[in-house]
């Protein structure tokens, strides 16, 4: 028995090594074949290295020709004005005559001017687009170098992911995301007018009190550290800008101003701006399209209104709303934006009154001017029933048209009938805003005749109802 266990176990071992052996055999095949695939891949790989050193080969050589047949080109720029042989007139010592000052401005070339293009929608977008995707690959970077995972990086915010600017590759936004711009463009644009931390709001009183103050103490001098004391996220240049705006006064255009404006709209078109302002000293852009399109240019008309026009503007104010001038003044030829909220303000809006002035509304009106002060007819005109400002200013003009030193008026329509009185003489040095003495139904004119210099007092008519003692104005 022990005999048969024997054999029997042998002929298992045989066949254990028998099948290790194929194994073995095949593994040495397989690897045998790996090995002939990699020699391949090198093989490619290699040869995939000589082609990329040829072709760097082929481009220095490429380059290299290149600088060589631009430096002979500047070379025949610059001897272009040269003299070629030896003068014609030498002295003694072979030497010509030194060349003219023309010849030495020649070879000076004029510096190109670069015409400013403003950043439209798109590319604004586009460099959003660009500083977005930096950011989030720098921060795709901390994340994989901490052990984070991809999705760590979608919960980051668009906020964000815009509000760094350190070590921003202006470059190569400039040329991946935004070519039509420069990297200090970009740059410039980026941080002084699309960064979504700037403040763009429009300024407060209390805000610009407080950038005098600041600006004062630090002699004018040194935005950046004025605007970052003013601390409501304005930039240096805003901060400039303002201060420049609330502390200059207006100045009239002068007649030289206006011809060099009218040339240099002709050459440059009514859509550049900044470049026709260049051609003015202190004026803006803003500046000169304001005085083209409201004053100076030929297709503007004026005089009287016709019957087509005031059914153009109503038609205008029916479809856009009353607000929209600058769309509205396109369906009225000639006419600008100004001039339609004119025509319609003080003309065709059937809201405003335009009945006979009342004892009541002259009253209330010369109250509210003593209250306002003669000019702000904005305000008084606010506080009157359905009168528009220059309905008001043209009523007080006319009131003072019709007042007589030492006279007893009445505050009545222009329609009833015209009876004097008079009364005794009141101060003529009273102050517009100094009360006198008068009754319940009693109110002094002020007087203004500083104003209205060349007014001939004459007459209001009046009534027994009311009478009213009015100040004398003086003759000047």
């Amino acid at each position: 028995m022990s005999s048969q266990h024997a054999s029997i176990a042998n002929e298992n071992n045989y066949e254990e090594i028998g099948n290790t052996r194929e194994e073995i055999t095949k593994t040495l095949e397989l690897n045998r074949a790996y090995q002939a695939e990699l020699s391949k891949c090198i093989q490619n790989i290699e040869a995939a290295l000589n082609h990329n050193r040829t072709i760097q080969e082929r481009l220095d050589i490429i380059k290299q020709t290149q600088e060589r047949s631009d430096k002979e080109r500047a070379e025949a720029r610059s001897d272009s004005t040269r003299c070629w042989g030896p003068p014609f007139f030498v002295n003694e010592h072979g030497q010509g005559p030194p060349e003219l000052e023309d010849s030495n401005c020649n070879t000076v070339r004029p510096p190109v001017l670069h015409k400013y293009q403003r950043w439209n929608s798109n590319e604004r977008a586009a460099l959003t687009k660009g500083i977005k995707f930096i950011n989030m690959k720098k921060e795709a970077s901390k994340i994989l170098a901490q052990g984070g995972k991809m999705k760590d990086l979608q919960r980051l915010s668009n906020a964000y992911l815009l509000e760094n600017v350190r070590g921003v590759d202006w470059r190569f936004i400039a040329k991946h995301f935004v070519q039509t711009k420069t990297a200090s463009e970009c740059l410039m644009q980026w941080t002084n007018h699309d960064h979504p931390r700037i403040n763009k709001s429009s300024w407060t009183k209390p805000e610009i009190a407080k950038l005098r103050a600041i600006a004062q103490r630090h002699k004018f001098r040194n935005w950046q550290a004025i605007a970052l004391e003013v601390a409501t996220n304005r930039t240096a240049a805003e901060c400039f800008k303002t201060y420049v705006r609330q502390n200059s006064e207006p100045r009239k255009w002068t007649k030289e101003e206006d011809e060099i404006l009218i040339q240099a709209v002709d050459l440059y078109g009514e859509k550049n701006w900044q470049q026709v302002a260049s051609c003015l000293e202190d004026r803006s852009g803003q500046q000169c399209l304001h005085r083209w399109t409201k004053t100076l240019n030929p297709a503007i008309k004026r005089g009287r209104w016709t019957r087509a026009e005031d059914e153009a503007l109503k038609d205008a104010v029916k479809l856009y709303g009353a607000g929209n001038w600058v769309k509205i003044q396109s369906y009225v030829l000639g006419r600008t934006d100004v001039k339609c909220r004119e025509r319609w303000v003080n003309v065709l809006d059937p809201a405003v009154k335009k009945d006979p002035w009342t004892a009541e509304e002259d009253k209330l009106l010369l109250s509210l001017v003593r209250k306002h002060n003669p000019g702000n007819w904005s305000k008084i005109s606010a506080e009157m029933d359905r009168r528009t400002d220059n309905q008001c200013w043209r009523r007080y003009k006319c009131l003072l048209k019709k007042t007589k030193q030492g006279e007893i008026i009445s505050l009545t329509s222009e329609s009833e009938d015209e009876n004097r009185n008079t009364s005794p003489d009141i101060n003529a040095n009273n102050s517009p805003n100094e009360d006198t003495t008068t009754t319940a139904k009693d109110v002094v004119i002020p007087n203004i005749a500083s104003r209205y210099p060349k007014i001939a007092p004459a007459p209001i008519p009046r009534t027994a109802e009311y009478k009213i003692p009015v100040t004398s104005i003086e003759k000047k």
